[in-house]
C-alpha cells in the first residue's frame, strides 16, 4: 500500500509540475467487468480476486513499459519504466498469496482460465487515456 501511495505521489507531483490538473476518473469498466467473472464460493472467490488483481498489475507493468519505449519525453520514459518492475512484482506477489490458498497447479490452471476471459473483456472495453 505504502508503495501504490508512492507511485501515487510521485504522479502528482509530475502533474502539478507541468500544471496539469488532478481530476476525477470515471469507474474503469475493464476493472469492473474483470472482478465480475469472479467465483462466489471461498476459498475459490479469494482466489479468483488475487488472480484477477494481478491481471490488472500485469497489464498495467505491460502498459507501463510500451509508453516508456514509446514516449519522447525522457522524464516520463523514466518515469514507466520505474514504475514497470514494481507493478509486474505485483502481480507475482497476488499470485504468491493465491498459492496459499489454494494447491500451486490449481493455481496456476485458474490463472490461465482468467487470463483467456481477461482477453475477451479487454476487447470490448473502450479505449480510454487511463492506467492503474
Amino acid at each position: 500500500a505504502q508503495e501504490e501511495i508512492s507511485h501515487f505521489e510521485r504522479i502528482v507531483d509530475v502533474l502539478r509540475a507541468r500544471g496539469w490538473p488532478l481530476g476525477s476518473i470515471a469507474t474503469d469498466g475493464y476493472v469492473r467487468d474483470l472482478l465480475r467473472l469472479g467465483r462466489r464460493d471461498e476459498p475459490a472467490h479469494r482466489v479468483d480476486r488475487l488472480l484477477l488483481l494481478g491481471l490488472v498489475e500485469a497489464r498495467s507493468a505491460e502498459r507501463f513499459t510500451l509508453l516508456a519505449t514509446a514516449i519522447e519525453d525522457p522524464q516520463l520514459s523514466t518515469l514507466y519504466r520505474e514504475l514497470a518492475f514494481p507493478e509486474a512484482g505485483h502481480h507475482q506477489l497476488f499470485v504468491s498469496l493465491a498459492c496459499h490458498v489454494q494447491p500451486r497447479e490449481l493455481v496456476l490452471e485458474r490463472l490461465r482460465e482468467l487470463a483467456l476471459l481477461e482477453a475477451e473483456v479487454m476487447l470490448r472495453t473502450p479505449l480510454a487515456p487511463r492506467m492503474h
